[in-house]
């Protein structure tokens, strides 16, 4: 599971506790092939989102978020990608090509801004 981050293995805890079943009785073949089947499903949907940061995502529902924190968009996790108000001083650059949806997201970003109160 650590060697392969890209399975995203460790969002389930399922697939947590079905792992250490498995190395404590690694000559279960009914768990070996469980697991295998699912580690399968896990390279079949990270080939077919063609993303290659897909492993450094952090795990599905670890993303703590507060009233005071901005939204900045969502990973494709379903977790909210946050930003300390503070943050915004700390040389911020948006860049992409045209069309790919910069000034959309920085209208996103400034109701988020105006919705946390935030004076600057």
């Amino acid at each position: 599971m650590l060697k392969r981050p890209e399975l995203r293995l460790a969002d389930n805890p399922a697939n947590v506790q079905l792992a250490q079943l498995l190395i404590a009785t690694p000559e279960d073949q009914h768990l070996q092939e469980l697991f295998q089947l699912i580690a399968r499903d896990g390279l079949g949907k990270a080939i077919a989102d063609e993303d290659e940061f897909l492993g450094n995502y952090p795990p599905k529902g670890s993303v703590v978020t507060t009233p005071e924190l901005i939204c900045c968009g969502h990973m494709p996790t379903g977790d909210p990608i946050v930003l300390e108000p503070e943050r915004l001083f700390c040389n911020l650059g948006v860049f992409g090509r045209t069309g790919s949806g910069k000034t959309s997201w920085l209208y996103f970003l400034i109701k988020q801004i105006l919705k946390t109160g935030f004076k600057c």
